[in-house]
């Protein structure tokens, strides 16, 4: 999700903004952590399927477990790049 896709589910919910972006930054920042820990709740739904699972429903399970981690990973990459850091 991008900061403009934050701000328009904002302005949608009727969250008072500055005229300028620094009135997001804390809701930015809540944004980040709620998505996540919903990320890493889905990966731990996976991760507990792929338990109790066998075969193509096992790797099934882990590689979904891995494409959402590795999705928190990315934006944690785009958002470092963007601040000129490195993870």
């Amino acid at each position: 999700m991008t900061r403009d896709d934050m701000i328009k589910l904002a302005r949608e919910a009727g969250w008072e903004y500055a005229n300028n972006y620094s009135g997001f930054d804390p809701l930015w920042k809540f944004g980040e952590l709620v998505a996540a820990a919903e990320r890493e709740a889905c990966a731990k739904v996976c991760n507990d399927i792929s338990k109790d699972s066998r075969g193509d429903w096992k790797n099934g399970a882990m590689e979904c477990e891995e494409a959402i981690r590795a999705r928190g990973l990315h934006d944690m990459n785009k958002a470092a790049e963007k601040n000129g850091e490195e993870l």
